[in-house]
């Protein structure tokens, strides 16, 4: 493992400059057919689920992290078998009960998986997208695309697949997952969603609002509940273009001469899986990306940390078959937040789960 740097070949551009690309906010289809929730409720939904923009976070100051130490030691959770191939992956306690279950999105299902200390891991719930109104145009390689965010006192997880025609809201209800809303887009995290390129397994780059990287997305993601080292609010968001370019931005929420950082880099040939967090909890956005590979090489991913204008590689790891997603959630009962790493078999429906921190 090698620590390097890397920063922007062309000229840099400020943190704002980066995150001014478009808060689609995800608005509701048929949302009188919704039979759960009257309008008022429904519009109250959305908006705490997706309606906050960056500039709305608090500048109140929160409390610091504390630093921990990371050995970066691989832990093999076991494998779990889907219905077709991984196209996204989360952790969040989204059943309540105090522990991150992993989130799992295929092209016709999602699927809540808990993971079981010296046991496989095991499906809890699965929700069926076979039943939503399909997309009018499918790309030939499916994509998809999917966020958690807080509503009222519980997650809804925003899920869509390009076998579908609209992204769907699922929350835990009576052990199992429910549908209680639709919308437009493909959810990254609050506020923010993408567009399909027309027909083909890729996003548009000018939807997200990164106009200045001037491709189409593989992926992207975003974070809105970090913190810095100060205690203050951070905006993360980072992206991948067709071309492998990867773009990291933070935006700090604090007033004049509060003393915060912004900070923007970009690094190129990076691959497509990305995952956001605080893996050291040392107040500085860290972002974890696999690589694209050859046939029959081992997966391999890269942790960088965002510094300034700097993406600074903290560690690089390998895996015995190709990365399929990558999230962040918490498994060992810690503070700090667990790397997680969906391996494919050859198959392609079953995958592997690891941790790494």
């Amino acid at each position: 493992m090698t620590k390097h740097a890397h920063s922007g070949t062309r000229a840099r551009r400020g943190a704002a400059a980066v995150l001014g690309f478009a808060m689609c906010a995800l608005a509701p289809a048929d949302a009188g057919a919704e039979e759960s929730r009257g309008a008022g409720e429904w519009a109250d939904f959305l908006a705490e689920a997706f309606g906050r923009a960056a500039a709305e976070l608090s500048v109140v100051r929160r409390e610091a992290p504390e630093p921990v130490a990371l050995s970066w030691e691989r832990r093999s959770l076991g494998e779990v078998t889907l219905d077709g191939p991984l196209l996204d992956m989360r952790a969040a306690d989204l059943t309540g009960d105090g522990e991150d279950e992993i989130l799992a999105l295929t092209a016709q299902e999602a699927v809540v998986i808990e993971p079981a200390a010296g046991a496989a891991p095991e499906v809890i719930a699965r929700f069926s997208l076979t039943g939503l109104d399909p997309a009018p145009l499918r790309p030939r390689t499916p994509v998809g695309t999917s966020a958690v965010v807080r509503a009222g006192e519980r997650l809804a997880w925003w899920v869509r697949s390009s076998e579908v025609g609209r992204a769907v809201a699922l929350v835990w209800e009576d052990g199992e997952l429910a549908a209680r809303g639709r919308a437009v887009g493909y959810p990254v995290c609050e506020g923010v969603s993408l567009a399909l390129d027309r027909g083909r397994s890729r996003f548009s780059g000018a939807t997200a609002g990164l106009g200045e990287i001037g491709e189409p997305l593989q992926g992207a993601r975003c974070r809105r509940d970090m913190v810095d080292a100060n205690g203050f609010s951070l905006f993360v968001y980072a992206a991948v273009g067709v071309s492998g370019e990867l773009e990291v931005a933070s935006e700090a929420r604090c007033r004049a001469g509060q003393g915060c950082e912004d900070g923007a880099a970009n690094a190129g040939d990076r691959g497509y899986a990305l995952a956001i967090a605080d893996f050291a909890r040392d107040g500085f956005p860290d972002v974890a990306a696999a690589a694209h590979m050859p046939p029959g090489e081992p997966g391999e991913v890269e942790v960088f940390s965002l510094r300034g204008d700097e993406l600074v590689s903290l560690f690089d790891a390998s895996f015995p078959g190709p990365v399929r997603a990558l999230a962040s959630g918490r498994f060992r009962g810690r503070d700090a937040p667990d790397l997680l790493v969906a391996v494919a078999s050859p198959d392609g429906d079953r995958v592997e789960l690891w941790t790494l921190t």
